[in-house]
């Protein structure tokens, strides 16, 4: 008999939520039918300004005593999110005749400037705290277990070329994506306007307005402006709590031999609102994956083995009775 947990994910699958246009009506109906037989209460919302265009999310509660603070499983620490968008503006004119101060050619010189830019290596507490851990397996990273000093840490994951990984290279690093320019709309007309976005992520602990000054200087053109689309201060949850412990106890029961480490998520969660409002929030990857499987998140072949599916039901489900009784 196949499992609940692979029933219900190959239902939920199935359904078309893509965005645009998103259609999430559909799928917060799968789970209302879901918390409706479990009699579980849950509430749906709507953005403003968008009702009935099937924009929602649901929210599905089974109430506590009240008695302890709130806990959000997701990850020990993220990278904040702050978008910004370089723009350039000029004269324009007819592409027969070229200009030297064309918007779209000075954007695409400040950004190829801001491709070279050196990005130095940032150990947070969080990161500092994950490669102390691992290095009870990790024979390049010893010296550090033996002094604990940042720049040895520094110099065992640069010499290794571990800090080359990209997956790791963004955990020790404020980065910058350029993933949209636009520009004109026509072959022979020189745009007046172009404009690049940029997917910033920015460490805990680091200062978006500083982070974006150093951009600024890097584009080193005084008519690129840099704006922010979005900006956020990346936070990060502290180790040393009951909570934690718990749900470490779990992990070591089924996987006595493990090296269990927080870890720093690159990308970002809604954790981060939970932690403006002082909540405890940690992230658990109850399945067991290969780096091969890692590189596969967010794309187009992200997938998971039906092993790992029933594995990491089974430790969610001990995780919350664990911490349910504390």
């Amino acid at each position: 008999m196949q499992h609940e947990s692979i029933d219900l994910l190959s239902q939920y699958l199935k359904i078309d939520t893509t965005n645009p246009p998103g259609n999430e009506v559909k799928g917060t109906a799968f789970f209302a039918d879901i918390f409706e037989k479990e009699e579980v209460d849950f509430t749906v919302y709507e953005p403003e300004g968008v009702s009935g265009k099937g924009r929602c999310s649901i929210s599905a509660r089974i109430s506590g005593s009240g008695s302890e603070e709130p806990l959000i499983l997701i990850a020990a620490a993220e990278k904040a999110t702050n978008w910004m968008q370089v723009r350039a503006e000029g004269p324009p004119g007819h592409g027969s005749v070229p200009k030297p101060d064309n918007a779209l050619e000075r954007l695409i010189r400040g950004l190829n400037r801001l491709q070279q830019m050196d990005n130095p290596i940032t150990i947070t507490e969080t990161t500092a705290e994950y490669f102390k851990r691992l290095a009870e397996g990790w024979d390049f990273l010893k010296p550090y277990q033996e002094d604990g000093l940042e720049k040895t840490l520094i110099k065992c994951l640069t010499e290794s070329g571990f800090a080359d990984i990209p997956q790791v290279s963004a955990m020790l690093r404020n980065t910058v994506s350029t993933n949209v320019m636009a520009a004109g709309g026509s072959v022979n007309v020189i745009p007046s306007r172009a404009e690049a976005k940029l997917d910033v992520r920015i460490l805990p602990g680091q200062d978006p307005e500083a982070f974006k000054a150093m951009i600024e200087k890097q584009l080193d053109d005084d008519q690129l402006t840099v704006s922010f689309l979005t900006s956020d201060h990346a936070l990060a949850s502290p180790f040393d709590t009951p909570e934690l412990e718990a749900i470490e106890a779990v992990f070591r029961r089924r996987f006595p031999e493990a090296v269990i480490t927080p870890f720093l998520v690159f990308g970002s969660t809604d954790s981060r609102f939970f932690r403006e409002k002082g909540m405890i929030s940690y992230g658990v990857c109850p399945v067991l994956l290969a780096m091969d499987d890692i590189q596969m998140v967010h794309g187009i072949d992200e997938k998971i083995s039906e092993e790992n599916m029933i594995l990491g039901t089974e430790i969610y489900t001990e995780i919350v009775e664990k911490l349910c009784a504390l």
